[in-house]
C-alpha cells in the first residue's frame, strides 16, 4: 500500500500491527517472549491501576502499577503475575524498564532490527 492511500475500515481490519518477539536478556542469560498490546489492553492496564484516594476525593492513577500491568499483559513467556513482577523489582532495574519499553515498541510494531541497523549506520557515519 502506498503512503498517500487513504485506508478503509476493511484495510485497518486486515493490518497486523502488534508485534511479537523473542528477546535475549543478558542479565538473565536467557530469552523471554514479548508481545505488543492493543489500545484496549493499555486502557485496561490504566483502569486496573486506579484507586480511590479519600484525601483527594476520587480516583487516582498509580503510574508505577500501569507499568507493572503492561509488563504482565505484554510478556508471553514466562507468564507473570503481579506478585512475580513485584518480586522482579528486587532484580535489575534496567531489565524491567527494558521490558516495558520493548512491549511499547512492539505495540507500534516498529521493526526493531531495522531500527538497530539504522542506529549502527548513523553512529558509523558520525565517526
Amino acid at each position: 500500500m502506498e503512503e498517500d492511500n487513504i485506508l478503509s475500515l476493511d484495510d485497518l481490519k486486515k493490518v497486523k500491527d502488534l508485534g511479537t518477539r523473542e528477546i535475549f536478556i543478558p542479565e538473565w542469560n536467557g530469552k523471554v517472549i514479548l508481545s505488543g498490546i492493543s489500545y484496549k489492553t493499555y486502557k485496561e492496564a490504566i483502569a486496573d491501576s486506579k484507586y480511590f484516594d479519600k484525601g483527594q476525593g476520587g480516583l487516582v492513577l498509580n503510574e508505577d502499577r500501569v507499568e507493572t500491568m503492561v509488563i504482565i499483559k505484554g510478556m508471553i513467556e514466562p507468564n507473570l503475575s503481579e506478585a512475580d513482577v513485584h518480586w522482579l523489582e528486587s532484580k535489575s532495574c534496567n531489565v524491567l524498564r527494558f521490558l516495558y519499553e520493548q512491549i511499547m515498541l512492539l505495540s507500534s510494531n516498529i521493526n526493531l532490527e531495522e531500527l538497530e541497523k539504522e542506529e549502527v549506520t548513523e553512529s558509523a557515519e558520525t565517526k
